[in-house]
């Protein structure tokens, strides 16, 4: 009976927090047990920018979304080419995406999985456009097509893109 009585006061104190933290205590609940409240929240406070819509971006941002992180930041200046699709490498892309964004087209599968994370896209001319000051506004900034990317999205030049067998 104690336990129980304890089990129900801890759980009610996890309801109280997180709706005072403003978090879906059902969205998140697994998560909220596992690490808490404070961190969940921490979470949903961080702002993440993806540089190129690679698979490594799409596996590392369908993570950061559905763990709730509060803002993701896809930046992709290239179409979706055939050779995406073919790889499936990138799984969000589909043949009837060819031509349109990189960044847009996985933003818009992005938002399916958590519609309470703010995502969006930077297509058009690269990081650069987004200026000294609005980088300052993310907590991370991740890089998922090497440090050569990294390098021509800084410069809005194309990304070397190297397929191995």
């Amino acid at each position: 009976m104690a336990e129980e009585a304890a089990r129900k006061t801890a759980d009610l104190t996890l309801q109280e927090m997180a709706s005072s933290t403003g978090l879906d205590m059902k969205r998140y609940d697994r998560q909220i047990r596992l690490w808490g409240v404070e961190t969940q929240a921490g979470l949903n406070g961080a702002r993440v920018l993806m540089l190129r819509a690679t698979g490594l971006c799409n596996e590392v941002a369908k993570n950061l979304v559905l763990a709730g992180v509060g803002h993701v930041t896809v930046a992709d200046p290239g179409q979706v080419s055939q050779e995406d699709v073919d790889t499936g490498a990138t799984f969000y892309f589909r043949a009837e995406d060819v031509g349109r964004p990189r960044a847009e087209v996985l933003v818009e599968r992005l938002r399916e999985l958590n519609p309470q994370v703010d995502i969006s896209a930077v297509c058009v001319g690269g990081v650069r456009d987004l200026g000294a000051d609005a980088l300052s506004q993310f907590s991370f900034i991740i890089g998922t097509h090497g440090a050569a990317a990294v390098r021509a999205v800084a410069l809005d030049t194309p990304a070397p893109r190297t397929l191995q067998a």
